[in-house]
């Protein structure tokens, strides 16, 4: 058998809208190095397969049997590469020129296994996702095989690793409806309590669980198997080993986004104490605390300002929060050292470039709470608002509004453009701006507050004096549903004095303006039924 450097596998199941990206992602990767490919067929009907045939250097049959391994495993026994990487058919790759430098440049010689990040997306819109760093490549041996009925891996996989930057966009966790999530969980949930049955001292597969659980926002069993996770290794005979060492944290995490999920942050701040004096957790599991921390007294402070002893719960999350961004750049000097760690469930995922919105924006509230622009003239535009998916902290906007509302008073004319508060509200507002989506979101934000009766002139004569366009177009569409209300008025009067011939004369007038308007509609069959 002639030897390819590489074989790609992947396991096919019929999804149309999926598989051919997946399969038209490697095409670069293809051009240059000397690939084959070999689809694993677990269920595509005679039209898929035949479309699969330009792709494939080769398609087998597989009888799915509810079990991961083996079906990889076929796709393994029929690899005639040096190297060999599986994917799934509903992920794939967005950068894939890094894989391509590996094999290119002989890189590969010097390993045996690599990885590359795989981004799972939380909602069709991309604006939520994981990140999570995947083993999926390793130098074929006589000993590789494939281990574990779900969330399969690959095994031995030797000492040599390269962590590659390369990611895969994967959205094989956004389901159309609720009860395709719990199908999905079910499915998995069944498999993997039958493995911790038949081999119940495997943390592998209790984290596995616990990642189900998670998906579902299972919090009691979170916290029933986070807990009896950290007994178990504790009461171990290697309490202290290099997995355990890995893996505590991730049960010590369960157990923190339980009670976060739970919205009891009193509870957050009392694990995360917990769990910080336990001298086997990593870096990074400590970068994962004061994530939690930062949120947890955040919202603390909007439920109650300060704390028993007069400490600022706004404060201590500012405190919580610069740790974490001392550690965010601590990791991207020390990438071998952050890979490393990244495997942890739970604790891998606290460096996301999401979280990492999610601190900024939390910054930015503290600050404005605390009566302060700084972190706002600082990290607005970190939060990349400017990008076509943008992620938008759901407290931001109200403190965001609140704070320029407040502070409006204080400008007057052209001194104003010399106030740094001013200056940091007027960019903030540009930015807002560029983005339609989100101004129209601010915009909309800021009418709900006028319809409850508050005053909210301040902010208004401020983006007034930023965007004079805006406010003049909001004034003019004001006045034409005020005009359209009174002229509805003078309609049903017409209608009621029996004038039904001069009020379809005016209605017919008015719907040139508003074609649409539904009120209008019934008042024009209110007309004509009366003229029958």
């Amino acid at each position: 058998m002639e030897q390819n450097l590489l074989t790609v596998s992947i396991l096919v199941s019929g999804r149309t809208e999926t598989t051919f990206r997946c399969l038209d992602s490697l095409q670069p990767l293809r051009d240059v190095v000397d690939t084959e490919v070999i689809l694993v067929d677990t269920g595509c009907n005679d039209t898929m397969r035949e479309r699969l045939k330009s792709y494939a250097t080769k398609i087998l049959s597989f009888q799915w049997c509810n079990d991961f391994s083996k079906a990889r495993n076929a796709g393994l026994a029929e690899a005639s590469g040096q190297w060999f990487l599986y994917l799934d058919d509903d992920e794939w790759f967005v950068d894939i020129q890094y894989l391509i430098d590996f094999f290119q440049s002989g890189e590969c010689n010097n390993y045996t296994s690599a990885s590359y990040i795989q981004r799972n997306y939380l909602d069709m819109e991309g604006s939520q996702y994981t990140d999570t760093r995947v083993g999926r490549m390793a130098r074929i041996t006589p000993e590789l095989h494939f281990e574990s009925r779900i969330h399969e891996y690959l095994t031995p996989t030797g000492n040599l690793h390269k962590n590659l930057t390369a990611v895969v966009e994967h959205y094989g966790y956004v389901y159309a409806t609720e009860a395709d999530k719990i199908e999905h969980f079910k499915r998995n949930q069944v498999l993997l309590e039958e493995m911790i049955k038949e081999e119940p001292g495997r943390l592998r597969w209790r984290l596995q669980l616990l990642q189900e659980y998670r998906a579902i926002d299972d919090y009691m069993q979170m916290e029933t198997l986070g807990m009896a996770g950290i007994k178990m290794i504790n009461t171990s005979d290697t309490p202290d080993n290099e997995e355990a060492r890995i893996y505590i944290g991730s049960f010590y995490a369960a157990r923190i986004l339980a009670a976060m999920g739970k919205e009891n942050y009193k509870k957050v701040c009392v694990l995360c104490e917990e769990a910080g004096k336990d001298s086997r957790n990593t870096k990074l599991f400590q970068t994962f605390l004061n994530e939690m921390l930062t949120k947890a007294y955040f919202y603390r402070g909007l439920n109650t300002k300060q704390t028993t002893n007069g400490v600022d719960y706004y404060v201590l999350s500012e405190m919580s929060a610069q740790q974490y961004l001392d550690e965010l750049d601590y990791f991207m000097s020390h990438n071998e050292e952050l890979y490393s760690q990244q495997i942890a469930p739970f604790v891998g995922e606290c460096l996301d470039v999401v979280k990492q919105k999610e601190i900024y924006s939390i910054r930015i509230c503290n600050g404005l709470k605390l009566g302060q622009v700084q972190n706002l003239d600082r990290y607005v535009e970190m939060l990349r608002w400017d990008e076509q998916h943008i992620y938008v902290f759901e407290e931001i906007a109200d403190i965001l509004i609140e704070a320029m509302n407040r502070s409006a008073e204080k400008f007057e004319g052209k001194k104003s453009l010399e106030n740094a508060e001013y200056a940091a509200y007027t960019k903030t507002l540009h930015i807002i701006h560029q983005h339609h989506a989100l101004w129209e979101y601010f915009c909309d934000e800021i009418e709900k507050r006028q319809h409850h009766g508050l005053d909210m002139n301040g902010i208004i004569r401020l983006i007034g004096e930023v965007f004079p366009d805006e406010v003049e177009k909001d004034v003019q569409t004001s006045e034409t549903e005020m005009l359209v209300t009174q002229i509805k008025e003078q309609i049903q009067l017409l209608i009621e004095n029996g004038m039904r011939d001069q009020a379809l004369v005016v209605i017919a007038q008015i719907k040139r303006l508003i074609p649409e308007d539904e009120q209008l509609q019934e008042l024009e069959q209110m007309c004509m039924n009366e003229i029958k």
